[in-house]
C-alpha cells in the first residue's frame, strides 16, 4: 500500500495520512495541526544523516497517537496506532519505502502499524512524534468523542496499558482533535458529522 502511495503520489502532495473504516478525520483540524508552527518548524529541524532523504532536506516527521507494547516479539517498540490513523511527511514516506527490500520483508502479521514503527526505528532511529499539546491533551483520538470524557485509567486496562502518559475526562483531548476512532455503530458516523457542521434539518 504504502509502495503504491509512494510511487504514485509522492510529488503530487505533502502528507499522507492513512486510516481504516471506522474513523472519523476533521480533515481542516489536520490541514491546521500540519500547517502550525510547530510542526512546521520540527520539520525544519534537520539531523545529520537524515535530511538527504528528500529534496526539501525535510526531517522525516511520523505523527499520530503514541502506545508503547512491552512485547519482546515486537522489540518494545513505541508506535503510532492505526485506529485514528497516522501521518507521514514526503521525508519519512520515503525512508519507509527504503527500508521494504530487507525490513520485515517476510513479516505477515495484522500488526501493520507495529511493523511500521519497527522499521522505521531500526533502519533510521525514526520514532514516533509527541502529538500532544502542552498540557498533555491528544490529537489524534483512539476512542469514540464520548470514551475518554467518561473512561476511568485504571492500569489493568488495555487501553490505559499501552497508551503513553494518557489522559481521562475534559483534559484528554485538544481542542482541535485531528481524528476519532471506533465510530462503528450503525449511523454514527453520519451523527458526529451532522453534529459538528449542523447539516441536521430543525423541526
Amino acid at each position: 500500500m504504502w509502495s503504491y502511495v509512494y510511487h504514485n503520489f509522492y510529488d503530487k502532495y505533502d502528507w499522507f495520512h492513512m486510516g481504516g473504516d471506522d474513523l472519523y478525520v476533521l480533515v481542516e483540524n489536520l490541514r491546521l495541526y500540519l500547517e502550525s508552527d510547530e510542526i512546521q518548524l520540527a520539520a525544519r529541524n534537520n539531523t545529520v544523516g537524515i535530511d538527504q532523504l528528500s529534496e526539501q532536506q525535510q526531517l522525516p516527521l511520523y505523527l499520530g497517537c503514541r502506545f508503547r507494547i512491552n512485547n519482546v516479539e515486537f522489540n518494545k517498540v513505541t508506535f503510532n496506532t492505526r485506529g485514528p490513523g497516522y501521518t507521514l511527511n514526503k521525508a519519512v514516506l520515503k525512508a519507509l519505502i527504503m527500508t521494504f527490500p530487507t525490513c520485515r520483508s517476510k513479516a505477515r502479521a495484522c500488526a501493520e502499524d507495529v511493523i511500521v514503527a519497527q522499521c522505521l526505528k531500526e533502519e533510521w532511529g525514526i520514532n514516533p512524534y509527541e502529538s500532544k499539546d502542552d498540557h498533555g491533551g491528544e490529537s489524534y483520538m483512539h476512542h469514540t468523542p464520548d470514551f475518554d470524557l467518561k473512561h476511568k485509567l485504571d492500569d489493568r486496562d488495555l487501553y490505559s496499558h499501552v497508551s503513553i502518559d494518557v489522559k481521562a475526562g475534559l483534559d484528554c483531548c485538544v481542542n482541535n482533535s485531528v481524528a476519532f476512532h471506533k465510530i462503528r455503530r450503525k449511523g454514527e458516523m453520519k451523527r458526529i458529522h451532522v453534529i459538528l457542521y449542523g447539516t441536521c434539518n430543525k423541526k
